[in-house]
């Protein structure tokens, strides 16, 4: 009986020290592929980073780690990315975006293609009855600085013949009655969207301005909306943009123009139409 209980305890020591024993295979980290390419390596070319260092298609990363994807297009070629098994961090890998970035959760695929830039000649139109002028054509007619918030646009046609348009914006300038107001694309409180084909509105991805500001009616300092980007038609002219033109006057929500909501009231569906019009017979290769 003696014997028993001491091979017994022998027993349970042992256990005890196996089951204390760390596991690594068990506390080891996951680690998932991450695979990627370029769609057109003779339009741009793709770098890529893992905690800092540099890594080819197919390497296996540590999960929880962020994998930075650096995108360098040829002049007058833009970036658009693709992802399959995760998805890109805010602000990045939107269209035109440069810099996409992913947390590893999976196995995960990315792709980045190249597409040739065109421009073609558009025009927005947001009026303001109060003011009793169009805040978004400008005053072109009373000097230099009054112009178009528009200031250009991009197209880009991919492989199955869709478009995206990038609207670049600027600040500019109304005189309204002998007071001289700074006018633009307002972000903080209505971000910059679009109404699609089927007339229901889309967020768009936009950029901002970095080294400059404009002038809200508090006299606070705005980095206004520099471009936005969507979906566009060869065989549709006209779309309505969700903008709010702010000035150091007053601002208007601009829509589909169907709402009932008046001035100095940011995302709130309103009276104003922002009609955007393309020109597609000015259709040129940059």
């Amino acid at each position: 009986m003696k014997k028993c209980m001491v091979v017994a305890a022998v027993l349970a020591a042992v256990l005890i020290a196996l089951t204390g024993c760390p596991n690594p295979a068990h506390n080891a980290p996951a680690e998932y592929t991450v695979t990627f390419s370029i769609d057109n390596d003779t339009n741009g070319t793709l770098s890529t980073k893992a905690n800092g260092e540099t890594i080819t298609s197919g390497t296996k990363v540590t999960e929880g780690k962020t994998v930075v994807f650096t995108a360098e297009p040829k002049a007058n070629y833009t970036a658009t990315w693709t992802i399959t098994g995760g998805a890109f961090e805010a602000g990045t890998g939107t269209y035109g975006s440069t810099t996409a970035k992913v947390k590893v959760t999976s196995d995960v695929t990315v792709k980045v293609s190249f597409l040739k830039l065109h421009k073609v000649d558009a025009t927005l139109s947001v009026y303001a009855p109060l003011m009793n002028l169009d805040l978004a054509k400008g005053q072109p007619d009373k000097g230099e600085k009054f112009k178009p918030i528009v200031e250009g646009c991009q197209v880009t046609v991919d492989g199955d013949g869709k478009r995206m348009i990038t609207v670049k914006f600027r600040k500019s300038y109304v005189n309204v009655k002998g007071l001289v107001s700074n006018t633009f694309i307002d972000p903080r409180n209505s971000k910059p969207g679009y109404y699609d084909m089927d007339g229901i509105k889309q967020d768009a991805p936009y950029t901002v301005s970095t080294d400059d500001t404009a002038d809200d009616p508090e006299g606070e300092k705005v980095h206004y909306v520099t471009s936005m980007s969507f979906p566009v038609s060869k065989d549709k002219t006209e779309y309505f943009l969700w903008l709010y033109l702010n000035s150091s006057v007053m601002g208007a929500q601009s829509g589909d123009g169907k709402g009932t909501a008046g001035p100095n009231e940011p995302n709130e569906h309103s009276k104003y139409a922002g009609k955007f019009t393309v020109d597609w017979s000015t259709l040129t290769e940059e």
